[in-house]
């Protein structure tokens, strides 16, 4: 189960991610896969900057705040990432 992380410094743990509908749904919309230097996958929406949604300091400090990070961001393990039903 992937980590789920809100904007407002909340963390879901256990988000359920083996599939590409669990993806949008953690994310709101279409998803934009970014790939982390420890091997995982970070999800986010692809359109977040577009609707406006918040900054995500959170989700940026994963990534090395090499991104920006609009919205909700889902980070999935290898494993969730090649074995999701995509």
């Amino acid at each position: 189960m992937a980590l789920l992380i809100v904007p407002d410094g909340t963390f879901i743990e256990d988000w359920p991610a083996d599939c590409l509908e669990h993806w949008q749904n953690a994310v709101d919309g279409y998803v934009e896969a970014i790939h982390l230097t420890n091997g995982d996958t970070m999800l986010v929406n692809e359109e977040g900057m577009l609707r406006s949604l918040p900054q995500n300091e959170y989700a940026m400090s994963y990534c090395d705040n090499k991104h920006i990070i609009w919205g909700r961001a889902l980070v999935l393990t290898p494993e969730e990432w090649e074995n999701a039903n995509v």
